[in-house]
């Protein structure tokens, strides 16, 4: 029995999710993932999150402020558009966009803790937003 192999360009803060994915065994449901245990914005300087703040776009802006108002709640990818009007792809490049720069502006090249979590949840195919009351807090004053 021979195999057929494709390419397929997967971004590569992803590519753990697709071995993941790999690994299991066919046919197997996936368990829906839980969210990360809330730290309550342990570790995250609420100085540095304001600047965050201060200096994203305005949809960005509209994002963090959406995830504020439902603090400690999970939020897929389409209700975060469906709040800042954007389509999910539009999503996908905002938050590239501020990943990118939450790593290579504020954390000096080094992947770092966002201020929300994030995390794809394989039984529903969405990518779901959580961010916790403490960061809502900051988030709020700014």
């Amino acid at each position: 029995m021979s195999q057929e192999y494709i390419s397929i360009p997967v971004p590569v803060d992803r590519v753990h999710e697709v071995y993941e994915l790999l690994a299991r065994p066919r046919g197997e449901t996936p368990q829906l993932s839980s969210p990360p245990p809330s730290n309550g914005g342990a570790g995250l300087d609420p100085a540095l999150i304001e600047r965050a703040y201060r200096e994203s776009s305005d949809k960005m802006r509209q994002v963090f402020n959406h995830l504020a108002a439902n603090a400690g709640t999970d939020v897929v990818t389409q209700e975060l558009g469906d709040a800042v009007g954007y389509t999910a792809q539009q999503m996908a490049g905002t938050l590239g966009a501020f990943g990118r720069r939450w790593k290579n502006r504020y954390h000096g090249g080094k992947a770092a803790k966002w201020p929300f979590s994030a995390r794809w949840d394989y039984g529903t195919g969405n990518a779901v937003y959580q961010m916790d009351p403490e960061v809502a807090e900051v988030i709020k004053r700014a």
